[in-house]
């Protein structure tokens, strides 16, 4: 399940998503992750960003021989914020809704919008004002030191650059 409060951390985290799934380009996917990435992304972008299934299908899901993705089984359900992808293999779609306080929630392959009444109920109103200067992770405003003075930066840089080569993490004991 992806759930995300801000519109950015969503944002970051389809973004994190988009480089797993770029990165498995040359394999092929489970039907159910395909469908369930665009799922999510559809419904980010039509619900939180306010923007066209189509626009979001030319331009962020578009085939790798620049084509627009096709909206062939894919549904947008504007009633229920949600967003109905079909995939072989399943009879029943990949479901990406958007619950207010929560944003985006990508259901588990095979679920139906029931499943939505299982989640807590959370009130997490957005922030108001200028989120130049609301702190993050609810506004833009980053501290004025880049790191914690507790994190390893050494740590930090050797997982990052081991995650962008391919390598698996192995902490240091």
């Amino acid at each position: 399940m992806i759930c995300c409060r801000p519109a950015k951390t969503m944002l970051v985290a389809l973004g994190l998503l988009g480089v797993c799934v770029a990165g498995a380009s040359a394999q092929s996917l489970p039907p159910s992750l395909e469908a369930g990435y665009k799922a999510g992304f559809l419904c980010s972008g039509v619900f939180v960003a306010g923007r066209d299934p189509k626009d979001i299908a030319r331009e962020e899901l578009a085939n790798p021989d620049g084509t627009a993705m096709s909206m062939d089984g894919i549904t947008v359900d504007r009633e229920r914020s949600a967003v109905y992808v079909a995939y072989t293999g399943s009879d029943t779609p990949r479901i990406a809704a958007f619950v207010k306080d929560l944003g985006t929630v990508l259901l588990p392959p095979g679920e139906t919008l029931a499943y939505l009444e299982k989640l807590p109920k959370v009130a997490m109103p957005m922030p108001t004002g200028d989120v130049a200067k609301i702190p993050w992770p609810d506004g833009d405003l980053l501290p004025d030191t880049p790191f914690d003075s507790a994190i390893d930066r050494e740590k930090l840089s050797r997982a990052i650059d081991d995650a962008f080569a391919g390598a698996q993490y192995q902490p240091a004991h």
